[in-house]
This record gives C-alpha cells, sequence and structure tokens, in this order.
C-alpha cells in the first residue's frame, strides 16, 4: 500500500505548481473531471504496484514439462511486464543468469533449450 500511496505522490508531483493550480482552477475543470482523472491515476498506480512475474517450478527437481506449461500460458503476459516493471534476475538449470521468467521462458519455447529454474537471483558462477 506504501508503494501504491508512493507512485500517485510521484505522479501527482511531476506535474507543475502552474499546471496543479491551473487545473484545480479552471472553468473547463469540474469535480467530475477532477475526480475521473484521480481515479485513473491511482487504478494505473495499483495495476503498476501488483504486476509480478508469473511463478515458474523452482529448485533441481523442477521438471521440464512443468515449467514449459507455464511458460506457454504466460508468454503472451510478458510484452506488459517489461513496460510495467524491470524483471529479476533468475539462474537457471544450465548455470546462466536469466534476466527474469520471460526471458528464461523464451529461450525454453522459441529455442527449444531444456532448462528450467533453480532460484531467484543471479547464479553464483556468473
Amino acid at each position: 500500500m506504501q508503494d501504491l500511496c508512493e507512485n500517485a505522490y510521484f505522479t501527482w508531483n511531476l506535474l507543475s505548481p502552474t499546471s496543479k493550480a491551473a487545473y484545480f482552477h479552471s472553468s473547463s475543470a469540474t469535480m467530475k473531471e477532477v475526480f475521473s482523472n484521480a481515479v485513473l491515476v491511482l487504478a494505473i498506480s495499483v495495476w503498476a504496484a501488483l504486476a509480478v512475474d508469473f511463478p515458474l517450478p523452482t529448485g533441481t527437481g523442477a521438471r521440464l514439462q512443468e515449467t514449459r506449461a507455464q511458460c506457454t500460458g504466460n508468454i503472451n503476459k510478458c510484452w506488459i511486464f517489461s513496460y510495467i516493471k524491470p524483471s529479476e534476475p533468475i539462474c537457471g538449470s544450465d548455470q546462466v543468469t536469466y534476466s527474469g521468467e520471460c526471458h528464461l521462458c523464451s529461450q525454453i519455447l522459441y529455442k527449444g533449450l531444456n532448462i528450467t529454474k533453480l532460484y531467484d537471483g543471479p547464479c553464483e558462477n556468473s
């Protein structure tokens, strides 16, 4: 919730004082418009704050079949995630650090690599 408030506060602070005053005091800005815009800013902030990468099976026992199924079901979300928030690095079973679940899934689905996610964070050897 704190991130949500910080996002809304940050968005509001992007406006100059003159813009804020003009927005509230102009004859064209009705209370309904002000409320609608506030709701829109709040909705976008909530959506951005709640955006998370999709879960992949983790660990040395993670099965490729389960990982491939999760990737297939979620790969279309990847373009949205890349614009909302940066991904956290993850370590693949091939000991390569990937930039996130989307990167790992693209390697599995489009390059045909037989890899799974070992753990969150960069691989120790890379």
